[in-house]
This record gives C-alpha cells, structure tokens and sequence, in this order.
C-alpha cells in the first residue's frame, strides 16, 4: 500500500439515451472500509452513495450515484442534463482519506459513449475457441497495455476470462436473474445477470416493461417516449451483468418489466416491479456477488 488513496480519471459522455454518464476511477490503500462516492456540481450535492448525504433538490428524481460492479469506478447517471452552459462536476471518493477530481462538463462537446475504448469490451475480442488458455494470456497483457485500463479492472478481467475458459461454453445463453431495488435517490435500479455461449459478438441489452421499449444499448432500438430522459441501460463494466436505472417510477400498481440479451441468440427474463414492495439497494448487493465469482475463480484454478 505504498501509492497513495487518489481519484486518477473522472471522463464523461453521452448515453444513447442522451442522459449524462460521468465515470470516476480511483485508487484505495486498504480494502475496508467500503468507500463512500459523492459528485457535486458547484457545492450542490448531485448524488452520493453516503446515506448521511442530502442531495441537492434541483436533482430530485433525476440522478443514480453507484460503484460499478467489481471495479473501483463511481459511476453517475444524470438525466435532463441542460446545454446553456459548461458546468463543473467533482468526484469525492472517502475511506480512510478523502480525495476528489473536478472536471468541466458542456453537453455540446460530450462525446457519445463509444465501447470500442472500452476495457470492459476488449474481452470480447478474444477468440477463446481458438486456444483458450493462450487468449487469456495475451488478453491480459493487452489489458495491462492499454492506457485507460486499471489495476482493478485488469485483476477482474483476468479472473473472468480464467473462469470462462475454465468452466467452458457448454451451458446455453441464458438470463440467469433479474433483481430490482431503489437506489438512494428513489430510482428504480434493476440487475439483468446474463451467461453466453460465445466471446462475440458484444451483446445487446433491451429493457422492456409491457412491450415498451424502456431502455437498450442497441442502437437500432427506438426508445418508449414515455421514458425519454428517464432511463439509462448500461452492460457493467467487467462483468455480464446489464444494469437498468429509471427515475420517477411511479407507485400506482405493479409493472412487468422484461431484459432481453441479444447475442447468438436471443434470451428473456420479466419480473414484477412494486414501488412500495422494493427494498433499498445495499452495499452488499454491489460487492456480493464480486467476492463470490472471486472466490469460485479462485477455487477453480487450484
């Protein structure tokens, strides 16, 4: 633990959904406590993943704060996001110190999200038929390569690439679960976990609620109007798991809401969503199931 506790990136860029997607990456000395993540925008708190934390009003009902799933990446999701002016946005990660990054964001120069330059999808360039145990080999060397990819991610990679080799593609594409929970900001956050059968092509990922086209990252599929400026769908970065996060959900009465994961071929799961039923979203519900594939990866390489 010689380096010391810092934010190293904070980008930013525009969803398909046209909402704000700003990405903060950080660096911890010590594994416990579980950090907490706040972005601000001119001392206006946006969003926080810190329970003692009050968010600012003007962003009520518009914005999801969480750590993504098996990386150290704050990532917020914001909605309505204006073009009159560029406004600054600061990142304050908190654990044993606090750090934070601030950066400059105007609509009209936020690039579109681009997954080539991505970390999260080189894996699906690997040809792991070819010669499984080799693809892995310099796939992780590729990871280590490239500039915008980090020590976490690099780990988490190379422990899912392992484990897909290890376990094999004899099991069908298939959506394993499909959970929901409100964010502390009142959202409706839902996880789509998934399983393929084949490194690519990259997946598709459509959220539907009665035939409704809520959220995808297809770029072929046409958004609901209904949920314009209130969804954003996202495939997590490092791990087969399609994240839904909808604001102002109602609480009039139930709704099915469907994932659908395009791929070799085409997979479905739909579950009942009931505002006043739903719990809140929990740390454990983002870090539980890391440790757990860590864990079963780690057992099958022994």
């Amino acid at each position: 633990f010689a380096s010391a506790q810092k934010v190293t990136l904070l980008n930013s860029c525009l969803s398909k959904e046209n909402n704000l997607r700003m990405d903060c990456k950080y660096e911890l000395t010590a594994a416990s406590p579980v950090p907490t993540c706040t972005y601000t925008q001119e001392n206006n708190v946006v969003g926080s993943t810190d329970p003692a934390t009050s968010q600012d009003p003007t962003f009520k009902n518009r914005v999801d704060v969480a750590i993504m799933e098996g990386s150290t990446t704050c990532r917020l999701i914001l909605t309505g996001f204006s073009d009159d002016k560029p406004k600054n946005f600061t990142c304050t990660i908190k654990q044993k110190e606090t750090v934070s990054k601030t950066a400059t964001v105007e609509k009209s120069k936020a690039t579109p999200e681009v997954f080539s330059v991505e970390c999260a999808w080189q894996r699906f360039d690997v040809d792991y038929d070819v010669n499984c145990f080799v693809a892995v080999k310099n796939h992780y060397r590729t990871i280590i390569a490239a500039s915008f990819c980090f020590r976490e991610v690099e780990k988490t990679m190379y422990i899912l690439a392992t484990a897909v080799c290890l376990l094999g593609f004899a099991s069908a594409q298939k959506v394993t679960l499909l959970n929901s929970c409100l964010s502390k900001e009142n959202n409706l956050r839902m996880d789509c976990k998934y399983e393929l059968t084949a490194a690519s092509p990259v997946p598709t990922c459509t959220y539907t609620q009665e035939n409704n086209v809520v959220g995808s990252t297809d770029p072929a599929s046409s958004q609901d109007p209904t949920f314009k400026n209130r969804a954003d769908v996202a495939i997590m970065e490092g791990s087969t798991t399609c994240r839904l996060i909808l604001t102002g959900l109602s609480d009039d009465k139930p709704k099915n809401f469907t994932c659908t994961i395009k791929q070799k071929e085409t997979v479905s799961k739909t579950s009942t969503v009931e505002k006043k039923l739903l719990q809140k979203c929990s740390a454990w519900s983002v870090h539980g199931s890391v440790l757990m594939l860590t864990m079963t990866s780690i057992v099958l390489l022994l």
